[in-house]
Order: structure tokens, then C-alpha cells, then sequence
């Protein structure tokens, strides 16, 4: 097929052309071979693998352009499924078809186990209940832990690329009533090892997460709405590094920013982190020296946790915040967070304002407005370098529900 480029380094697709899947690839590989470019989409395109994102390439849409997942097709292995195997056997395969990507999983796992890119898997060939794999399987998938498939993938992979955009899109999924999601394969978006890409004016809606970072570096996320994942709202994780997220609203999560495994040096500024199941931003393992800047995070469970881990973050700043009307706390810090600063914000009319965890150590509150404090252990008690107006928690204020409805 001939790509219809309209102009020097821009390739117009239109959802009105030829299968949705195949087109859209074939412009970014075209652009990127031609040492970088756009694509640019107009119309609702419908989806069922990653749309691979290339070195040096912009992926925009018209207005109203839409990238829609397929429904998260599942089906049961019959047999189990050994390292090696290019051939697996399922239950049903209504709604599965050739091109499609899979992630083959088991719902019974230990307790630590993660997805990868060796859980994902494009369909060659469909012979009865024989399903037939673009690569022999990497990890077995046995009966009696429950082992399935899923119509599960990322709808934009970007997997060691540098230099690259994604912008003035809606990112949908296309079965959000799923009973299963797979952890962050299950995304709209998926930035692995990657370098200097740029996502703006996003709206992703449903997934497992919307947006999902590992290794990553200099990723810069503006002016998006995340809104209904099943998991996170946006996890950065995986020694990712200088990630800037600002001006986008995150709402109607499990939780909305997440940071997990040394995710450092970020920078989150302007963002509306808006009733998450769970707690609206989350700091874990080694997360160190990230600054919170003129956010609003309002009417989650929690306001800003850090988790009970054995090295948690060190040397996160919160500047000139409002975190109010959360459900249990406005804070809770625990894990052994270290060096946790907060300057300048507001903790108000939320179940509990701040607790403070045994073993979290040189908690400094500096211009800030703090309604009720809980020391677990008087020990660890901060003396904050400003006095601090009010006493005693309580919810109060009410939250605002914002408009969730599923669609593009």
C-alpha cells in the first residue's frame, strides 16, 4: 500500500483507509526510516496489538482522533504450557484472532511476580483450539495455577526508543468491565528503557494503567487525563529518572501517581490527583529526591502515602500543596521515609492530617498548615522548623465527582 503522505516528514491516516492496525504501523516505521516524522490520525481506529512506537517519531491526532483497544478477549489453557512451546491449547478462541497480542499469565502466582515483555505474544495462526505463537513461550503457564490468555498489550509500546512524541490523542480501552488485568501490560501506554519522549494532551481512559514507565529516562507527561485504571493512574518505576509530569488530572484510579523501585529526581507539578480508590500519590522502595509541586490532592483514601518498606523514599520535597478532604489521611508516612519535607501546604479536612510512622526519621514541616498529627512512636516526633495552626482531624469540605464516563 501506498502511504498517502501529504507533506516533508508528516503522514496522514485516516480510520476511513485500509485496517486500522497494519496502516498506522506501517506510517511510523516508514517515518522513522526516513530519519524521524509524523503521524498524524484522523478518525477512531480500532486495535488489537501495540502500535510500536519508533526513534525520532511524533504520534498525533487530528481532533477527535481516538486509538480504541479491543475487547480483553480471555481464554483458559487446557494443557499446561512449557518453555519452548509454540503451539498452547485453550478452552475457546471466539474473539481471538490472527495479529492479535496476548499476554499469557496464571492467576495463581507467588506473590512477587511481575509481567514482562516476555509474557507478551502475538497470534500467528488459530487451528481449532490451537493457538499459535510468534516466538516459543518463555515461561510456563501450567493448568493448576490457572493459566490463561488475554487479549492484553499496550496500545503504545515504546521499547528502547529515544527522541519521540505521542500527543492530542484519546487512548480507550475497549473492554473496561474486564474481570483481569494484567499488570502493566494491560496499559494504554508503555515506556520501557526508553529516553526523551514526550506525551501530551492525552486522554486515557480504562486499562489496567494508563501510563506506565520502567527504566525510563526524561520522560515528560503534560496536560493528559488518567482516568479509571484498574491499577495506577501513572507508575513510574524501575530506577525511572527526571520524570516530569504537570498540569493533568488524575482521577477515579485505584491509586493515581504511583512511584515504585527508585523512581528519582522527578518533578510533578500542577496536577489535580482526584478521588483514587487508594492513595492519590505513593512513594516505595529507594524513591528519592522527587519534588511535588502545586498539586491538589483531594477526596482519595489517602492524600500522599509512603509505603511500609525497609528503605523507603529519601529526600522527597512537597511545596505549596493542597491536600484536603481525604478519607483517612492526609499524609502517612511510614517505610522509614527519610528527609521528607513539606513546605508551604495545606492539610486540611481530611480523616486524619498527618501520621507518623515509628522509624520514619527528620519529617520537617516548614510554613505549613497541618490539621492533626499522629506520632506512633513520640521518638520520631518532627519538631517543625514553623508553628503549625490546628488541632484534630475530621473530614469535612466534600468532594467533588467529576465527570468518569467511559468513552474516548
Amino acid at each position: 500500500m501506498k502511504l498517502p503522505v501529504i507533506a516533508l516528514a508528516i503522514i496522514i491516516i485516516s480510520s476511513g483507509s485500509g485496517p486500522h492496525q497494519a496502516n498506522i504501523q506501517n506510517a511510523i516505521d516508514t517515518a522513522a526510516a526516513a530519519g524521524g516524522g509524523e503521524v498524524r490520525l484522523d478518525g477512531r481506529f480500532y486495535l488489537t496489538n501495540s502500535l510500536l512506537l519508533r526513534y525520532g517519531v511524533t504520534l498525533s491526532g487530528k481532533q477527535g482522533a481516538v486509538l480504541e483497544k479491543c475487547p480483553g478477549v480471555i481464554s483458559w489453557l487446557t494443557s499446561d504450557a512449557l518453555v519452548g512451546d509454540l503451539i498452547i491449547e485453550v478452552d475457546n478462541t471466539t474473539g481471538l484472532t490472527p495479529g492479535m497480542g496476548i499476554t499469557i499469565a496464571q492467576q495463581i502466582e507467588p506473590s512477587d511476580t511481575i509481567y514482562f515483555l516476555d509474557s507478551l505474544y502475538t497470534i500467528t495462526d488459530i487451528q481449532g483450539n490451537s493457538i499459535t505463537l510468534d516466538r516459543p513461550l518463555e515461561v510456563e503457564r501450567l493448568v493448576e495455577n490457572l493459566a490463561y490468555i488475554k487479549a492484553s498489550f499496550p496500545v503504545i509500546l515504546a521499547n528502547n526508543v529515544e527522541n519521540a512524541s505521542i500527543k492530542n490523542l484519546a487512548v480507550t480501552d475497549g473492554d473496561p468491565s474486564s474481570f483481569i488485568y494484567v499488570s502493566w501490560l494491560d496499559g494504554g501506554i508503555y515506556l520501557l528503557n526508553s529516553k526523551n519522549v514526550s506525551v501530551d494532551k492525552l486522554s486515557i481512559n480504562g486499562f489496567g494503567n494508563t501510563i506506565s514507565l520502567d527504566g525510563s529516562f526524561d520522560i515528560s507527561i503534560n496536560n493528559c487525563h488518567l482516568r479509571n485504571a484498574e491499577r495506577y493512574g501513572i507508575h513510574v518505576g524501575s530506577w525511572s529518572q527526571r520524570t516530569y509530569l504537570a498540569d493533568s488530572f488524575i482521577e477515579n484510579n485505584r491509586r493515581g501517581i504511583y512511584l515504585c523501585w527508585g523512581a528519582n529526581q522527578g518533578l510533578y507539578s500542577g496536577n489535580y490527583v482526584l478521588n483514587n480508590k487508594k492513595e492519590g500519590i505513593g512513594i516505595g522502595y529507594d524513591d528519592k529526591e522527587n519534588t511535588f509541586q502545586d498539586n491538589r490532592i483531594e477526596c482519595n483514601e489517602i492524600g500522599v502515602l509512603f509505603r511500609e518498606l525497609s528503605d523507603g523514599g529519601d529526600g522527597n520535597v512537597f511545596q505549596n500543596c493542597l491536600i484536603e478532604n481525604n478519607e483517612r489521611y492526609g499524609f502517612k508516612l511510614q517505610g522509614r521515609a527519610r528527609n521528607t519535607r513539606i513546605q508551604s501546604c495545606s492539610i486540611i479536612n481530611n480523616g486524619q492530617g498527618v501520621f507518623v510512622a515509628c522509624g520514619t526519621e527528620d519529617a520537617v514541616y516548614v510554613n505549613s498548615f497541618v490539621q492533626g498529627i499522629e506520632y506512633e512512636c513520640r521518638e520520631t516526633t518532627p519538631a517543625p522548623a514553623e508553628p503549625m495552626p490546628g488541632n484534630g482531624g475530621g473530614s469535612g469540605g466534600g468532594c467533588f465527582i467529576a465527570n468518569s464516563q467511559s468513552g474516548g
